[in-house]
């Protein structure tokens, strides 16, 4: 069953603008690496139980979508699905490593349809995580969220947990691209989270709920 999720990142966003404008992701300092982010402003919704309740920072078109009603009910119950996973990465990273809690409090749920060639960027206030490029991931014909985790592929959240790792590197490696000093923070952060999950230290919470 999914969780209820709470409104933490609404409008006002701890102070910051709704809107995120398209200027705001080339301050994901890539360094002298290749580093593909959107051109999409992404407005913050408040959005239904149906999609997993609270907040998400979406473009334009599916602002539209979502306001005329325009999704499937497969469609909402994918992107409720990869929510509830996205919260439980956060919820492993943080379990890991507690210092880490302010920075995982600025992950922000995100869906940029025009765009499946970033999962996440950091604009160095918070954290986007891109799902519409993790849709593809999860089946199409799951009539419940429960049954989408269910047939979710297990690498789903590692890769979440890699994705969110990624950009709080770059929280605490602020200038450093993709350098050494960021690969040596994002490794840290992985091998600590990884070897705690591979003991089965942290039972995830889609495992353990009924």
């Amino acid at each position: 069953v999914g969780r209820k999720r709470r409104n933490t990142y609404g409008v006002d966003d701890d102070g910051l603008d709704s809107i995120i404008p398209e200027a705001n992701f080339g301050s994901d300092d890539a360094g002298t690496d290749t580093c593909l982010r959107s051109s999409s402003a992404l407005q913050c919704i408040n959005v239904d139980d149906s999609l997993g309740g609270g907040s998400l920072l979406c473009d334009e078109r599916t602002v539209s979508d979502l306001r005329n009603n325009a999704w499937s009910s497969s469609a909402k119950t994918q992107l409720a699905a990869l929510r509830q996973l996205l919260d439980e990465s956060i919820d492993v990273v943080r379990r890991c490593t507690p210092s880490l809690s302010p920075l995982l409090s600025r992950v922000r749920h995100g869906y940029d349809s025009n765009n499946d060639t970033y999962e996440a960027f950091c604009d160095g206030k918070r954290i986007v995580v891109n799902l519409y490029t993790y849709m593809p991931r999860l089946p199409t014909t799951a009539p419940c969220v429960a049954a989408a985790l269910a047939t979710a592929p297990k690498t789903l959240l590692h890769d979440f947990i890699v994705t969110v790792t990624h950009e709080i590197a770059h929280f605490l490696q602020p200038g450093a691209g993709h350098g050494p000093e960021w690969r040596d923070s994002h490794m840290a952060m992985l091998v600590e989270v990884m070897a705690m999950l591979e003991l089965k230290e942290l039972p995830t919470t889609s495992s353990s709920s009924s």
